[in-house]
């Protein structure tokens, strides 16, 4: 329900996704190799 109701509000997901695009680590190239063979 929380996920459903925040989704609309754009203006407060923006500076999170930021936030957590930051907070994120990087990914090897050989996990996102195997990635796109995957899908």
């Amino acid at each position: 329900c929380y996920r459903f109701n925040r989704r609309f509000q754009l203006e407060d997901m923006l500076p999170r996704l930021g936030y957590m695009a930051m907070r994120t680590p990087p990914m090897p190239a050989c996990l996102l190799k195997l990635a796109e063979g995957y899908g």
